[in-house]
C-alpha cells in the first residue's frame, strides 16, 4: 500500500485528475446509486469556488491598478 501511495504522489497533478475523471465516470456508468453520495462534494467544491471568485477578481484588480505607472 505504501508503494502505491508513492506512486501516485509522484504523478503530476494533470495525470491525477485525469484518472479521477475516469475512475469518476466508470463509478457512474457502473453503479449510479454509488455516485449521489460523491455529488454532495462535487456541489460543495462548485459552491466554495463560487465564494472565492468575486475576491479573486477583486484582488487582481486592485493589483493591476496599483501596478499601474503614469
Amino acid at each position: 500500500m505504501k508503494n502505491l501511495m508513492k506512486k501516485w504522489n509522484q504523478l503530476s497533478l494533470v495525470k491525477r485528475i485525469i484518472i479521477g475523471l475516469i475512475i469518476g465516470i466508470i463509478l457512474a456508468m457502473t453503479v449510479p446509486e454509488a455516485a449521489k453520495p460523491v455529488a454532495i462534494f462535487g456541489s460543495l467544491f462548485v459552491g466554495a469556488l463560487k465564494a472565492i471568485a468575486p475576491m479573486l477578481v477583486l484582488f487582481l484588480v486592485m493589483s493591476a491598478i496599483s501596478q499601474h505607472k503614469i
